[in-house]
């Protein structure tokens, strides 16, 4: 090969790598532009997915909340976290007082799980009273917050009275552990699920009997003054 045609093949390899290094950036650009409009796109589709799913998760939960009572505070005792126990003597004491029977020997247990979440803790009691009003006073834990179960009665005669060995439960919950997704989906409330929490809502909720405030004592005069 002579010099001349070896000097115009250098010259030509100059231009050719320099044209196939723009196309390999090209396609390196070309290629990369692609993936991101793609993952965008990608994006856009789900945001939208997920905008239509919170659209229908605000109208599910404001048909909900149409269906709640005004007031609601009794969904917080129905199966309270903590206090349960403390819910359940109040309503001894304050059901006690309505029906006319004396309390007395009250002793809780400890909480056992009744079933997966649920919790139940015993509380033992002795009531008197006329024989009638203790059915009544009996009667009355079925319709009481939070929920409560009569689990053992006994009856003992006595002269003009009725003494009754009781044992209730007192149900609680634990709260969840894991809060659900924002996008997570809900269902609406069947009919039956309605008819429970109106049902609910007419329950008896634990009241506290706050003492009263005792007047100040009058202080003696001093005798040294």
């Amino acid at each position: 090969m002579d010099t001349n045609t070896k000097s115009q093949l250098n010259f030509l390899t100059k231009p050719i790598a320099l044209l196939s290094l723009i196309i390999i950036l090209f396609l390196i650009v070309l290629i990369t532009g692609i993936k991101q409009i793609n993952t965008i796109r990608d994006k856009i589709t789900a945001g939208k997915k997920t905008e239509i799913s919170l659209s229908y998760k605000a109208g599910t939960l404001e048909s909900v909340s149409q269906n709640l009572p005004k007031d609601v505070t009794f969904l917080d005792v129905i199966l309270p976290s903590k206090g349960s126990v403390l819910y359940g003597l109040s309503q001894v004491k304050n059901q006690s007082l309505v029906a006319g029977v004396t309390v007395s020997s009250l002793k809780t247990g400890s909480s056992v799980e009744d079933s997966p979440g649920i919790f139940k803790t015993s509380i033992l009691f002795d009531a008197e009273g006329e024989e009638q009003n203790i059915y009544n006073f009996l009667d009355s834990f079925s319709r009481l917050l939070p929920l409560m179960n009569v689990e053992k009665v006994g009856l003992t005669n006595l002269q003009g009275s009725t003494l009754a060995n009781v044992s209730i439960s007192v149900y609680s919950a634990k709260l969840p552990t894991k809060i659900p997704s924002i996008t997570e989906s809900v269902t609406e409330l069947s009919s039956q699920d309605i008819k429970i929490l109106q049902e609910l809502s007419e329950y008896k909720m634990p009241v506290f009997i706050e003492p009263s405030a005792t007047l100040p004592t009058q202080t003696k005069a001093d005798p040294f003054n």
